[in-house]
């Protein structure tokens, strides 16, 4: 029986990450963002949907969350060992718009 619940979970999961993208498409970024955090909430280890949070917190300015998501993802990656992913965490293409941090990258090659 606990599969079936862990199924219809996923199911649920997936239709609420679908609405984030449909409220993407019409322009609610804030709204999208808010739906995907609350996707991570109930499924902490959905990278994916980490990284889209992370980038929509940077379009809305909202850089303090953009790092704290980031860096959650970074420690997820090098804890499992994927260290090609976690270096590319460190230079997303959205994060361009922030100011360079020149300490960070040598700290996470020190992490590496």
């Amino acid at each position: 029986m606990p599969e079936t619940t862990k199924r219809l979970d996923r199911a649920e999961l997936a239709k609420r990450v679908e609405r984030a993208e449909k409220l993407l498409q019409k322009g609610k970024t804030t709204e999208a963002l808010e739906e995907y955090l609350l996707v991570l909430r109930d499924d902490p280890d959905n990278d994916v949907v980490r990284q889209l949070a992370a980038d929509l917190c940077l379009s809305v300015s909202r850089n303090a969350d953009a790092v704290s998501l980031l860096g959650d993802l970074f420690e997820r990656q090098v804890g499992a060992g994927d260290a090609a992913d976690a270096r590319a965490v460190r230079s997303p293409p959205s994060s361009r718009a922030a100011a360079p941090d020149r300490q960070r990258p040598a700290q996470f090659d020190a992490r590496l």
